[in-house]
């Protein structure tokens, strides 16, 4: 939009720049009623502005089809940002359903089981990354369903229970009388670490203040429970 208002202010100028000499030298003349003469003054206007208006013409031809070249790539991009937004998607959910089969309330003791929920996992993250920035929208929808996901895996396998799978060797050892049964130890990694939450990830409820003293004390009388709670925290007991 710049370089068409920036073109239009230069062809105006050179128009005027062109038609002033004229006007200068003969603007105090009568109109001539001579069509020869009006033939004269549209062959010095035609010959000196053909020029500078034709090249004028053909920038903005270029311009107008750089124009619709960006947009046909911004629409494409978006497509393809969709496309792997709803794949990476599809990818986390493969491997919910991997691991946690309709109504199983345990995890398989299966090695194919686990790699197969890893490469799903491996796949998304894949997909995800293609995602461009000019998505902004999209990254930020993935990253609250990759973490609706956590949760769901987080809840299934519950990795920080001493009663968890994480805590018998025999689950990840397999039959011992059965070679290639164990599981593969790169696919319980990368289940744990899809679980663990990200480093460089920052919490959007660490900007949500905590309650204050004041606010504590007028809590409606339907919250006791929680306004003791709070009243025993240790900022409300200096």
């Amino acid at each position: 939009m710049r370089i068409q208002k920036a073109l239009a202010i230069a062809t105006a100028i050179v128009c005027v720049v062109v038609i002033a000499p004229w006007v200068i030298t003969f603007g105090g003349q009568a109109l001539s009623p001579k069509p020869g003469d009006w033939g004269v003054f549209g062959d010095y206007i035609g010959g000196t502005l053909s020029g500078p208006l034709a090249l004028a013409g053909f920038i903005a031809l270029l311009i107008t089809i750089q124009q619709q070249r960006s947009f046909a790539l911004a629409e494409q991009n978006k497509s393809n940002d969709l496309r792997y937004f709803e794949s990476a998607l599809q990818c986390l959910k493969r491997a919910y359903e991997t691991i946690k089969p309709i109504e199983a309330e345990a995890p398989p003791k299966s090695r194919l089981v686990w790699l197969t929920t890893a490469r799903w996992l491996l796949a998304a993250n894949s997909i995800s990354s293609k995602i461009s920035g000019t998505s902004p929208s999209l990254k930020n929808a993935y990253e609250l369903e990759a973490e609706h996901y956590r949760m769901l895996f987080c809840n299934f396998l519950k990795p920080n229970q001493m009663d968890s799978v994480f805590s018998q060797q025999a689950f990840f050892a397999g039959d011992r009388s059965m070679s290639g049964s164990e599981l593969e130890e790169r696919s319980v990694r990368v289940i744990l670490e899809f679980m663990e939450w990200p480093e460089e990830k920052r919490d959007v409820i660490d900007k949500v203040p905590v309650y204050t003293r004041e606010e504590v004390e007028s809590m409606h009388v339907w919250l006791r429970g929680l306004q003791a709670f709070l009243q025993g925290k240790p900022r409300f007991k200096q």
